[in-house]
């Protein structure tokens, strides 16, 4: 991380004093929480057990602490620059990693469509038993293997005929923690796009096939849970919406003192340098004739993609957090 200024055009006049209060409610939520995360944080910076560098303390005490958006003739508002620390447990930059990813899948499914490509789409949970933290390296590298098992299509193999049906796919990994028995729970979200075919009876694999084909790609002696269903409307933004899932990190604000932090600190270590999204097959493809940015690695959090509407912009507004809420 170099700096917490996003790489946009600089912004040469800016209305501010004026007291009005920034009435889009997500920024202010997303930062309340931020400062709750900064709590927990700074609580280990001494220890032997640091969430995060001084430094990076420092870059997420700093996130989101202004943002200036352009006001266009009817009076809306679209950010325009912001300081976002990029930090991989802050919520505010993971909400706008969520937006970055929605718009993304979003605009590869039009083009798919755009080309005439006839697929359907099916939005596929995929999990494995909770493990301890020790285990969370472990138990996510045996995920992803399995994973890769499950859309590899071997000659012969007529159990899986949900390999040669899928065209691509948009995988996801998510973290979240079992309170009540101190475990986590790494599981998968992806979507596939298939044939349309993979619904005729004899390429179609009921919720049990897939769930035993599961399990033979985790080589484990257990029936795993999964989830299956079949997004009945193809437009972008309904099958976009399942996208949103690995950019969350679960919430550890209501738990006691002392396990906050333990769970942070292994969420932040297992996190660091891990691909969590991954595109495969025809979304790869088109997402990369697209030209679209790695949403993991892309600084740029300030243009996520959202629709710019056409119109002149009349000022640029200037709201700084003070006391709970952000102020002009």
């Amino acid at each position: 991380m170099n700096s917490i200024t996003d790489d946009v055009p600089c912004v040469n006049t800016e209305t501010v004093g004026t007291g009005e209060v920034l009435q889009e409610k997500k920024f202010a939520e997303k930062k309340m929480s931020n400062e709750k995360l900064v709590e927990i944080v700074q609580r280990t910076i001494n220890t032997d057990k640091p969430i995060m560098t001084a430094q990076s303390l420092e870059w997420l005490k700093q996130c989101g602490n202004f943002l200036v958006f352009a006001r266009k003739h009817d009076n809306k508002l679209k950010l325009a620059r912001a300081n976002f620390c990029k930090n991989r447990i802050c919520n505010m930059c993971n909400w706008r990693r969520s937006l970055k990813l929605f718009s993304q899948i979003s605009e590869i499914i039009e083009e798919i469509a755009n080309r005439g490509i006839k697929t359907r789409y099916l939005f596929l949970t995929l999990t494995i038993k909770n493990c301890t933290g020790a285990e969370l390296d472990q138990t996510i590298n045996q995920l992803n293997k399995a994973f890769k098992a499950l859309l590899k299509t071997n000659k012969g193999n007529t159990h899986n005929r949900l390999a040669p049906q899928v065209l691509g796919y948009m995988k996801a990994m998510e973290i979240t923690y079992n309170v009540k028995d101190n475990t986590y729970h790494p599981h998968i979200h992806c979507i596939l796009a298939v044939r349309p075919g993979y619904f005729n009876a004899k390429n179609y694999m009921k919720h049990e096939d897939i769930q035993t084909l599961w399990q033979q790609c985790l080589n484990i002696d257990y029936v795993p849970q999964v989830n299956v269903k079949a997004i009945k409307s193809n437009t972008p933004k309904a099958i976009a919406e399942v996208a949103k899932y690995p950019t969350k990190i679960t919430s550890v604000y209501d738990f006691p003192e002392g396990m906050q932090e333990d769970v942070l600190y292994t969420m932040a270590s297992i996190l660091k340098g891990r691909r969590l999204i991954t595109f495969g097959g025809l979304f790869k493809d088109v997402k990369s004739e697209l030209g679209l940015a790695d949403v993991e690695k892309d600084n740029n959090l300030v243009n996520v993609g959202d629709s710019d509407e056409e119109g002149q912009v009349i000022e640029y507004v200037r709201f700084t957090w003070r006391a709970g809420v952000y102020v002009c």
